[in-house]
């Protein structure tokens, strides 16, 4: 479906929302119908973080590097972006053509998914420089990015949610 079809489609399924006369099968296909026509376009859109700020070129370079079809944005806060920003630029400097899967936080800590066609010594340091600033994001703070900082479990139910996070910013 062309760019056009798809806008006419979506705008008809808003209208009908708007309207609201459907029953709850028909609210599940407009929402469906809406995730479709939308998704293909989003999913390999550049989702730059808004309070990238002096960053934003570093991680524009890393997001750009995602394959289609796989999301291209980051998943942590602003206190992480100078670690996997100089990540990026040591990477490249192994492998100008490595890729990226996945930038996000995940148990409290950077998780960095990363492909390389590197081999040997080159690999071994690909791979330790990707292990070394993970294990840095452990004690940096994901908000503001100081140190030290410490993980936080939240006991919210339903679950609890740990993060990364120096006093200051715990406290707030």
């Amino acid at each position: 479906m062309t760019h056009s079809e798809n806008a006419a489609k979506a705008i008809d399924m808003l209208r009908r929302l708007r309207g609201g006369q459907f029953d709850d099968s028909e609210l599940d296909a407009i929402l469906e119908g809406l995730t479709e026509v939308f998704a293909a376009d989003d999913i390999n859109s550049l989702h730059v973080p808004e309070d990238a700020g002096e960053y934003r070129k570093g991680i524009v370079e890393l997001i750009s590097r995602i394959p289609d079809g796989w999301g291209r944005w980051i998943s942590c806060d602003a206190g992480w972006y100078p670690l996997i920003t100089e990540l990026g630029t040591k990477l490249a400097a192994i492998d100008p053509n490595y890729v990226v899967h996945q930038i996000k936080e995940k148990f409290g800590t950077l998780r960095f998914y990363a492909e390389t066609d590197a081999e040997g010594e080159r690999l071994r340091h690909f791979e330790a420089l990707i292990a070394a600033t993970e294990e840095k994001s452990a004690n940096t703070c994901e908000r503001c990015g100081r140190s030290p900082a410490e993980l936080h479990v939240s006991k919210m139910p339903p679950s609890s949610y740990g993060r990364t996070l120096c006093r200051a910013c715990w406290r707030a």
